[in-house]
């Protein structure tokens, strides 16, 4: 499981102004869900699985097929899109839930560039994290 998840700290963010600020939508392929937990001020987008890797130098390279969907999504987003989200009082993380591997250097690449944390949780089932 990966899922990007955007935190409100703020009470008026906007839920429908950050998925269309950040492209995020359930017609996208690299995206399984979307979904906003009101409650809690989280809205965000779970990645698909994705094509199976068909090497060894993919599978080493990736590990888990979700990781390069969402290095690939990742990469067609700007620093400019996650800043206007922090300065609307918004915070963008990436969860992995129910793994316990390497995370791949593209997909970390990714995340320093955007600025975002990464919260790795071994548990499998941190599904609703």
């Amino acid at each position: 499981m990966v899922k990007l998840r955007i935190h409100s700290y703020t009470e008026d963010l906007n839920t429908a102004w950050t998925k269309k600020t950040l492209g995020i939508s359930d017609g996208d392929p690299a995206i399984r869900r979307v979904f906003e937990y009101e409650d809690d001020g989280v809205t965000g987008c779970d990645f698909r699985e994705g094509d199976s890797l068909v090497s060894p130098e993919e599978a080493r390279r990736w590990q888990r097929p979700v990781f390069r969907v969402a290095t690939n999504w990742l990469r067609t987003r700007s620093t400019e899109q996650f800043r206007l989200l922090r300065e609307a009082g918004g915070l963008a993380d990436l969860l992995v839930g129910g793994y316990d591997g390497y995370i791949p250097l593209d997909l970390l690449r990714e995340l320093v560039r955007l600025e975002l944390e990464l919260l790795v949780i071994k548990d499998a089932h941190a599904n609703n994290a």
